[in-house]
């Protein structure tokens, strides 16, 4: 027969101790994964904001170069957007405008891709996107060329509208970019 009194104090934890360590444990783990989760969150929404930036620069960066290449520059309104009709001295002719989930299109062609909208993920959207002269601030008859300077700046605004979709609920984050550009054969 087996004497209870010899394992009694054998080394081990007891039912409560392994019990205890395991919730302990699991409460650490659940910790760990709510925190790396948050962060991962965070990260994957700044990196929709970084993909907005560059494709708000980008775009604004495509235009410039054309406006400084084109002699003749037209301006008209289309959907609530301003439409942008260049031709430079080859007769080459770009019309650039905007459409709010297409984006910026140059010749009717998107200059680039849009991310796709799904339930949680960020949409984007055009809110506004226009250009004009910079307004004449100093009137002055003696200088007639500065009045025509003035005319070859251009003032160029895009703002995009992040857009987060979640629980049914719509957060909207402006991002605003805006350039302006000397058109130097236009002043010519």
């Amino acid at each position: 027969m087996i004497n209870p009194r010899k394992y009694r104090f054998l080394p081990g934890f007891t039912l409560v101790e392994t019990v205890t360590v395991v919730i302990i444990s699991g409460i650490v783990m659940l910790g760990m994964f709510k925190v790396s989760s948050d962060i991962s969150g965070y990260f994957g929404k700044e990196s929709y904001y970084e993909d907005i930036n560059h494709y708000g620069n980008t775009a604004l960066d495509k235009i410039v170069i054309q406006l400084k290449k084109a002699e003749e520059i037209q301006l008209s309104a289309a959907n609530g957007y301003r439409m942008i009709r260049l031709r430079d001295g080859n007769n080459n002719q770009d019309h650039f405008h905007a459409s709010r989930y297409d984006g910026i299109l140059q010749n009717g062609v998107p200059l680039m891709k849009y991310r796709s909208f799904k339930e949680g993920s960020v949409n984007y959207e055009l809110s506004y996107f226009w250009c004009d002269p910079i307004p004449q601030t100093i009137q002055d008859p003696h200088k007639p060329s500065y009045s025509k300077l003035r005319e070859s700046i251009f003032l160029i605004e895009l703002h995009i509208d992040a857009v987060i979709v979640k629980d049914g609920q719509r957060i909207v984050k402006p991002f605003m970019f805006n350039r302006e550009v000397f058109a130097p054969r236009h002043y010519l």
